[in-house]
């Protein structure tokens, strides 16, 4: 069969896009450890105050609690944990380890008028730390090392103002949690490598107490209700001034979400996405790539349907190659980063969790419509 200039052209765009678009997707782009980052020795290390919010789930807090006092850290640090007085949960945690000279304890009020209370909870636990950088974590938070707080104080110097670890959920939870939650913090991470990081989504977070206080920690948001994480990483990021931490020892992994809170978790962000800045550069990229990622899939097929019709052999042939090829180079690209970050998900996952990502978006969009927006805010008027 003599090959006419309309299949040559087929064959061209049905192998670019089978060959290009696996690059453009995050599990691609690099995402590393500041190389210029000087790792300090052990007694330049500076004291650090790691600040638990237990204010309204305590959740794990037994479990993980030990983990974040038993650091191998020669200087000195302090872990504070922020909860409601009296709190049956904490309470009796608390005092079990009363007598461990690390451990201190704030309360908030009852009630917060006008005010998120993880907000208020940072704000108080801030105002009560005693050293100029602090690390935020939630009571469901375990260090999957002892050297956690060493490894992340490496990124502690004078050019850094934020330091982002990286963090999810442990081995138990569903592995699309796992998957999309990775996914996600490989844009982030990226975008604060990049430039300005735009928000985070782990609970593995370093700041500056000294900036915090200045600019009067949350005002500007202080009336959403959730989004403690991405409103302090969005307020207080600065161009080239965030360090991302992602060595082993930093990680650290967080007890399994219900499926409630899970939901609940990403509806929360289609509300929380719209009151933060920068957000357009991210979106685009992200468009972008499920965008390749569509094509890639939908025009190979397209294409050995065609063949297939009208009996050109070739074309079919040649079309399920790149489609086989597209896919192969999706599943050994994410594989590697996979095993970069410690997570165990089935490679033959990849490509149905990443198909998938649109419409499972769809629904949180739908039940945020439907909600009612005074749940998001304090602002009830």
């Amino acid at each position: 069969m003599i090959l006419d200039t309309t299949t040559l052209i087929i064959f061209s765009i049905v192998f670019l896009l089978a060959i290009a678009t696996p690059f453009s997707n995050p599990f691609f782009r690099k995402v590393a450890t500041d190389k210029d980052t000087v790792k300090r020795k052990e007694e330049q290390l500076p004291p650090i105050s790691i600040l638990v919010l237990a204010c309204d789930d305590a959740r794990g807090l037994e479990d993980n609690l030990p983990a974040l006092l038993t650091q191998d850290y020669s200087s000195e640090y302090e872990v504070i944990v922020v909860t409601e007085q009296k709190d049956a949960v904490a309470e009796p945690i608390l005092n079990h380890y009363s007598n461990n000279p690390r451990l201190y304890s704030t309360f908030i009020p009852p009630e917060s008028l006008f005010m998120s209370r993880g907000k208020l909870a940072v704000t108080l636990g801030v105002k009560a730390t005693h050293n100029e950088w602090i690390i935020l974590v939630s009571p469901d938070c375990q260090p999957v090392s002892d050297q956690w707080l060493k490894t992340m104080a490496y990124n502690f110097n004078s050019h850094n103002n934020l330091v982002l670890g990286y963090s999810n959920y442990k081995a138990d939870a569903p592995a699309y949690y796992r998957f999309e939650r990775l996914r996600t913090a490989l844009y982030l991470m990226r975008k604060a490598q990049k430039g300005k990081a735009y928000r985070y989504n782990g609970a593995n977070i370093a700041f500056r107490r000294s900036e915090f206080i200045k600019n009067d920690g949350y005002k500007g948001n202080l009336q959403h209700l959730h989004g403690i994480y991405d409103f302090l990483v969005n307020k207080y990021s600065k161009n080239g001034h965030t360090a991302v931490e992602i060595s082993e020892d930093a990680f650290i992994r967080e007890e399994t979400p219900s499926k409630e809170e899970w939901n609940n978790n990403n509806i929360f962000y289609v509300y929380t996405r719209k009151h933060l800045d920068n957000s357009l550069p991210l979106r685009l990229i992200f468009d972008t790539d499920m965008t390749l990622m569509y094509l890639g899939l939908v025009v190979p097929l397209a294409t050995i349907i065609y063949g297939a019709l009208t009996y050109n052999f070739i074309v079919m042939t040649v079309a399920a190659v790149a489609f086989i090829t597209m896919i192969v180079e999706r599943i050994l690209i994410a594989k590697k980063t996979f095993k970069k970050f410690g997570e165990t998900i089935s490679s033959w996952l990849v490509i149905p969790y990443e198909i998938s990502i649109i419409w499972r978006q769809i629904p949180r969009v739908i039940r945020y419509i439907q909600s009612d927006k005074r749940d998001f805010s304090t602002h009830k008027i």
